[in-house]
């Protein structure tokens, strides 16, 4: 844990004084249950954008009990010409991903939630997560 309090000061200390916002204030992710659905919310900052093969879900540790269906996302996006991805789904301002779950029995489960994305001025962040413990009710 220790490492990445490490990293995540020397990345706070990069954007200090820069133009670009450090990445969990770029993305803000929020992850959630409702129902029978976990829910993985991004606000983007203006100026700022998703890459959506970027987007991601795991279940950290024990998993037998969740089994994901097929995601379904809130919004279209857009398609941009990436000079390193080429043609590529983007998303601005917000985007949730919605995953259906059936499960067994009612327990805490924790979440990771993958992304990755860049600033329109010229920056691209590397792949980050967000790792949140969530109870499933019955």
């Amino acid at each position: 844990m220790v490492l990445g309090q490490t990293t995540l000061v020397k990345a706070e200390r990069f954007f200090q004084g820069s133009e670009f916002l450090p990445v969990h204030q770029a993305f803000k992710t929020n992850i959630d249950v409702d129902n029978e659905e976990i829910q993985v919310s991004w606000r983007i900052e203006p100026g700022y954008y998703l890459y959506d093969d970027s987007l991601e879900v795991e279940l950290i540790g024990e998993s037998e009990n969740i089994v994901f269906q097929e995601p379904v996302v809130s919004s279209s996006g857009e398609i941009i010409e990436d000079e390193f991805k080429g043609s590529v789904r983007i998303y601005r301002y917000s985007v949730t991903k919605h995953y259906p779950f059936s499960q067994k029995q009612p327990g805490e489960i924790t979440v990771r939630a993958i992304f990755q994305g860049c600033a329109e001025a010229g920056l691209c962040y590397p792949k980050s997560e967000v790792i949140k413990a969530i109870y499933i009710p019955q």
